[in-house]
């Protein structure tokens, strides 16, 4: 089979040469050579070689060159047949000399010699432009001269053409900031002074008009750029205002009729690369380039500008010109029409930030919460999901916990320990019967030999969610069984759990409490939301993606970001800091879930008004109950443990503190320095040395009713 196809291209090829042979005979020495080919599934290195013995080229072709070509050209020059060939296979070719070159797209020939030229400034500076130029030219070297003001340019020649468009657009004189209008009149001048000036057409083609202007400006240098459908002059004002009315009237719509027919028609050919048919109907078909728009930017800064679009315009290269406040952008049209809608959102005025003197602060005090049946190592873990650790302490002599915070922070706290201080069933039911009174057996039962209780057997069951993640319900539920006893199933939202009916009763009043929709107010925003179809109108498969700036009141929009991003993996995020905003680009429901998160998260933070320092003062508090060293470290959240001394032999503190600070403490010694109903007796100490030694000091204390371990764990978590 494979021997078959070489032989089938290898004839191709012979008939190809024929042909063209044919078309160079003596008949035909006069006109132009033909070349009439038909090939299918021709490689694409044997078309261009022979082609290139057609017309009497050497061939230099790059490795990268591959691919199969099905082709059917009739009656078309060799010049024609090479620029139809390299357009069906995706490829690029120049002539030098005698030579023709073929290297992929894009690719930089090294046997093609770089043009040097020199491109001076006028108005911009060398380092102002640098950027722009080094990303409109790839593969130029540029090397800026400051003593000139101009830049070495080095490269293939269209990219020095590309320089040189840039450079016509950026290096244009700025009005300084204080002048609202520009001059009136120029400067007069001794000799006529030419100038580059841009003239951009809005109906008639660049290239036609420039030749119609160079017949008529003599003097003045023109120079049509085809991918902007624009005019490049260099001439004088004399020659600036001939040339406008020229342009005033050519630059004009012409109707067109609606059957244009053409006086020859122009031949067509048909080319299949890799299996998929082109259709070519001119000898030089137009290859869609990426465009250039220069944005001049009004009050945001264009580096925060272009910093806001890298993160959600992918497609786009983009540099910001800092001298003009300018934004360069280089891409597909549809990109860049996106890229000015969302440039036209950001770039308004910002107004002043109100004062925060009006906000109260938010005072914060310390609550004790007593415990009758949770443990409070327990409480206090399951506490500190909703407040900082260090502000929640676990006194297991007296069976509570001591929380510092706000009144919201206190009445959460007081919510979950209300929630876990339950009683376990067989105390509940104990403490039901009245006092005296024991269960009797139920009839038909003998009173000696009453069964005992089934014990309770563990089951497995699903927690469904709806508005809550499942990780972080797991997290919660791990505080009812182990850990190894929780799985989460992300495809269909749920949680899996074993455990006992108690456990499976506790956690459903924990999944009922975190599975509820977050209320969120809507944020003002300035949204490009496509308008909503029509109920007639069958809803698309795939939704476009919706773009929505919204602008944070008191939030930070950098902070906000990164919590949108860990949120809602799915929508793209970027924080704009000038305006405070934040541009979300994704589906509707992860724009609509993003902005309920930022109408929770841009709330209002009151400032504490800054208050002079109090001075501090000593007070001695002496302990009637409670021993003073597990009283010390309970007060180590309240205050420096430097500034409070133990005296052991009066049972008392020596606090030193603001007032503030000491009635605190105050508080808190009040609530811990009570009698028990069973009171412990007084520890005692074993090997207890007459004389104070160096070192650590070594004590025994035996426990009459509470578990060692249970308080060690306590004792661990304070020191």
């Amino acid at each position: 089979m494979r021997r078959a196809i070489v032989r089938s291209s290898f004839a191709c090829l012979i008939a190809l040469l024929l042909v063209v042979g044919m078309a160079f005979g003596p008949l035909a020495a006069a006109a132009p050579a033909m070349v009439n080919m038909n090939l299918k599934g021709a490689d694409v290195a044997e078309v261009f070689r022979a082609l290139g013995e057609v017309g009497g080229l050497n061939i230099v072709l790059d490795p990268a060159v591959k691919g199969t070509l099905t082709v059917k050209l009739q009656d078309v020059t060799v010049d024609e047949a090479l620029q139809l060939v390299a357009y069906a296979t995706g490829v690029q070719y120049r002539v030098v000399g005698p030579s023709l070159i073929v290297t992929p797209k894009g690719a930089v020939s090294g046997l093609e010699a770089p043009v040097t030229e020199k491109l001076s400034l006028r108005y911009a500076r060398t380092d102002d432009v640098a950027p722009a130029l080094a990303m409109a030219a790839p593969n130029t070297r540029l090397q800026p001269d400051v003593r000139t003001n101009s830049f070495v340019a080095q490269g293939p020649a269209e990219e020095i053409e590309i320089l040189r468009t840039v450079l016509s657009m950026l290096d244009v004189p700025i009005a300084p900031p204080e002048a609202s209008q520009p001059a009136a009149e120029p400067e007069p001048v001794p000799t006529p002074v030419e100038s580059v000036r841009i003239v951009q057409l809005k109906h008639a083609p660049a290239a036609r008009v420039a030749d119609v202007l160079k017949v008529m400006l003599d003097r003045a240098k023109i120079q049509a750029d085809e991918r902007t459908n624009s005019i490049v002059f260099l001439a004088d004002d004399d020659a600036w205002v001939r040339a406008q009315g020229i342009v005033a009237g050519l630059d004009v719509a012409v109707e067109e009729p609606a059957e244009a027919v053409l006086a020859s028609p122009a031949p067509t050919s048909t080319a299949v690369v890799s299996g998929a048919p082109v259709s070519i109907v001119s000898a030089q078909p137009p290859a869609e380039a990426d465009a250039l728009k220069v944005l001049k930017l009004t009050w945001a800064p264009a580096v925060q500008i272009r910093t806001a679009l890298s993160a959600v315009v992918s497609d786009v290269r983009m540099s910001a010109d800092e001298r003009t406040n300018s934004l360069v952008a280089i891409g597909p049209t549809e990109q860049l029409a996106r890229v000015e809608e969302i440039v036209s959102l950001l770039d308004v005025a910002v107004p002043p930030a109100a004062s925060p003197d009006a906000a109260q602060p938010v005072e914060e005090y310390i609550d004790m919460i007593e415990l009758s049946h949770a443990d409070p190592i327990e409480v206090r873990q399951a506490i500190s999901a909703v407040i900082p650790a260090d502000n929640v302490i676990a006194d297991a002599r007296s069976a509570s916990v001591i929380v510092i915070g706000t009144s919201l922070q206190h009445e959460r706290a007081r919510q979950i320990a209300t929630f876990m201080d339950r009683a376990k069933p067989a105390e509940a039911a104990e403490a039901a019967a009245p006092q005296g009174m024991v269960p009797q057996p139920q009839a038909g039962a003998s009173p000696s030999s009453e069964p005992a209780p089934a014990p309770a057997v563990k089951s497995v069951k699903a927690y469904r969610l709806t508005y809550a993640e499942p990780e972080s319900v797991r997290k919660a539920l791990s505080l009812v069984v182990p850990a190894n006893a929780l799985e989460v199933d992300t495809r269909t939202r749920s949680v899996i759990m074993l455990g006992l009916p108690d456990d499976h009763a506790i956690a459903a009043d924990i999944v009922a409490m975190l599975d509820i929709e977050l209320s969120a107010p809507a944020p003002a925003e300035a949204a490009l939301t496509p308008a909503a179809p029509s109920a007639e109108e069958p809803q698309p498969a795939v939704a476009e993606p919706r773009t929505t700036v919204v602008r944070l009141a008191h939030a930070s929009a950098a902070a906000v970001r990164e919590s949108l991003i860990y949120l809602v993996p799915e929508l793209k995020v970027s924080a704009d800091a000038r305006t405070n905003s934040l541009i979300l680009i994704g589906p509707d429901e992860a724009v609509e879930r993003a902005q309920g998160l930022i109408g929770e998260l841009d709330i209002a933070v009151a400032k504490e008004d800054p208050t002079p320092p109090e001075l501090e003062a000593a007070e001695v508090v002496r302990l009637k109950y409670a021993s003073p060293l597990p009283v010390k470290d309970a007060l180590a959240v309240t205050m420096p443990s430097s500034k409070i001394s133990v005296d052991e032999r009066t049972g008392s503190l020596v606090i030193v503190g603001t007032a503030a600070q000491r009635a605190a403490v105050r508080e808190v010694i009040a609530q811990l320095d009570v009698e028990l109903a069973t009171q412990a007796p007084e520890p005692e100490t074993i090997a207890e040395a007459p004389e104070p030694v160096a070192g650590p000091e070594t004590s025994i204390v035996r426990l009459q009713n509470a578990s060692a371990a249970a308080m060690m764990e306590s004792i661990l978590s304070i020191v």
